[in-house]
């Protein structure tokens, strides 16, 4: 096992999902998937530091509600 496979965690090995995808499988509109995933809402969402991109991992929760 590489020092690489060691620091990447159980559940991103499976592979993870675009934020379209993401969206789609909560039937949510991608504009709010892209919201709450920009306010730190979804559990899961990473975003490639060289690409800017994000990628959804399983498994992932959009966290609703709490204070404003």
């Amino acid at each position: 096992m590489s020092h690489y496979e060691r620091s990447v965690s159980l559940h991103q090995q499976d592979g993870g999902v675009s934020v379209q995808a993401f969206a789609e499988q909560q039937g949510i509109k991608l504009t709010m998937a892209r919201y709450y995933i920009r306010t730190g809402r979804v559990i899961g969402a990473r975003q490639d530091s060289r690409s800017k991109k994000w990628t959804i991992y399983p498994p992932a929760k959009i966290v609703k509600g709490g204070a404003p």
